[in-house]
């Protein structure tokens, strides 16, 4: 899923939807459910014209290849926003 991933022919929407939050890094997100639980999920943008980067929801085909993968390795340059004053 990191670095370039080529957008299909055709996807599967999963179970996510695009969550909207007040997040001090990101407004919009991508939100899996599972029974009473949940996991949001962001992925970096960036503009190479004005150079500008930001965070937002996951592109739609990328949704059910995230949800079907129960354990993606977390590399160690990868930001991570867990439970930290930002």
């Amino acid at each position: 899923m990191r670095y370039f991933y080529k957008r299909p022919e055709t996807y599967q929407l999963s179970n996510s939807e695009i969550y909207v939050c007040d997040h001090p890094v990101y407004n919009f997100c991508t939100l899996y459910k599972r029974d009473e639980k949940g996991l949001t999920v962001i992925q970096q943008r960036y503009d190479p014209i004005t150079k500008h980067t930001w965070w937002g929801a996951v592109d739609p085909w990328l949704s059910e290849d995230i949800y079907s993968n129960e354990h993606l390795k977390k590399e160690k340059w990868e930001t991570v926003f867990d439970r930290k004053d930002i």
